[in-house]
């Protein structure tokens, strides 16, 4: 019963990934949602590369999140 568990979850993200990423990037299909500006994506690529100033737990985070 297990084994057609996990069967049927593969086959079902299989068919995500398909229906998501890889037919809109074969048939040049646009996003329902609308598409990212380009100048937020190479703003984006940007920032990710940047080094980051520290590490901070949830805790830390959202303390400083929620701090005035």
């Amino acid at each position: 019963m297990a084994i057609a568990t996990i069967q049927n979850i593969k086959d079902q993200v299989k068919a995500e990934l398909i229906e998501e990423f890889f037919l809109p990037f074969l048939l040049n299909l646009k996003d329902t949602e609308g598409e990212y500006r380009p100048e937020f994506v190479k703003d984006a690529i940007c920032a990710l590369q940047e080094p980051r100033l520290g590490k901070y737990s949830a805790k830390e985070l959202n303390q400083l999140i929620s701090s005035p």
